[in-house]
């Protein structure tokens, strides 16, 4: 993670473990597993 809006850690499972230079996966686990579909979007190959 580069950067976060403020308040945003509120939505995080656990909020100790968000926070720009973090991996975003220790703040929101549920997007384990989802990388490549997140790349591909990122990437203008896919949609939300």
């Amino acid at each position: 993670m580069l950067e976060t809006s403020e308040g945003a850690q509120r939505f995080a499972e656990q909020p100790q473990e968000f926070g720009a230079g973090k991996d975003v996966r220790l703040g929101f686990p549920e997007l384990i597993g989802a990388e490549n579909y997140l790349m591909a979007v990122f990437e203008g190959q896919g949609s939300l």
